[in-house]
């Protein structure tokens, strides 16, 4: 169903609940307020089932209903995992691509999603699939330090992208523009596996729109790690310097390119 039904219903149902709380000579800005409290599910049917994503938003919707055509690779990627596999979700957003791995037989799935704003939809959306379970997400930012820090966000719309902790730059490495900066604590993929007892991730995407090769820079016992077997990395290719150094870090931790999929997204495994 698209986003006009949805907003087709939204009004029918406003109206009507107005109706009947007050009659006919209910007023207008009631109305409008019970229109804006409502807030309408993007059902998206799946191999492995239905996922639902709360459409709070332009961009939530638009993320819900380009789902199987946005980055097809990333969904034949993640249905390639195996049974009793741990998926590290760097960047989860509104959570797309962590609830899809949800519903694969025995996999569990941890999801990184540093900003406020997004970690609330995102949270929101693990409620409503009733994922709690399978679903583990952490509002805390990877890099190549642990510590306090500062995410800069050129944005603070829900589903938004661009975010980035210790430097406002953007995917091509570039400086960006930041209307809001938040706090948030940032830590290495290492540290969280060795000091904090996370269970160690078998497969893990990071999409964080421009310090992807700090993130692995922090990881770098974990990616030598037999257990990983295989990391999606967003690249922008225009950065090329920025390029070989994630490649060169891949290789030195012994993973293969084996894919170039759509959204810049690289697929390195073991």
């Amino acid at each position: 169903m698209g986003y006009r039904n949805f907003v087709l219903k939204a009004m029918t149902s406003g109206i009507k609940a107005a109706l009947s709380l007050s009659g006919k000579d209910m007023k207008a800005k009631r109305m409008v307020q019970l229109a804006k409290e409502f807030t309408p599910i993007i059902d998206v049917d799946t191999k492995y089932g239905n996922i639902s994503f709360l459409g709070s938003d332009f961009l939530p919707i638009f993320r819900a209903e380009s789902f199987h055509t946005k980055e097809p690779s990333t969904l034949e990627w993640i249905d390639s995992f195996t049974d009793g596999s741990l998926f590290w979700d760097i960047g989860a957003n509104v959570g797309v691509y962590s609830l899809y791995a949800a519903l694969k037989p025995g996999i569990k799935v941890i999801a990184f999603e540093p900003a406020g704003i997004n970690f609330f939809m995102l949270v929101r959306n693990i409620e409503l699939n009733k994922k709690y379970d399978t679903v583990y997400s952490l509002c805390i930012a990877l890099s190549d330090s642990t510590e306090i820090s500062t995410l800069y966000m050129p944005n603070t719309k829900i589903g938004k992208t661009g975010h980035t902790i210790g430097e406002p730059v953007n995917i091509t490495g570039n400086p960006t523009d930041t209307v809001f900066k938040q706090g948030t604590i940032g830590y290495t993929v290492d540290d969280l596996v060795l000091d904090n007892k996370i269970p160690f991730p078998n497969y893990i995407k990071i999409d964080v729109d421009g310090i992807e090769s700090k993130i692995l820079k922090g990881a770098s016992k974990t990616l030598k790690d037999d257990r990983l077997k295989s990391v999606l990395v967003e690249i922008d290719a225009r950065n090329t310097d920025k390029k070989k150094e994630i490649e060169s870090i891949m290789k030195g931790a012994g993973m293969k390119l084996v894919k170039i999929g759509e959204g810049l997204n690289y697929i390195f495994s073991r």
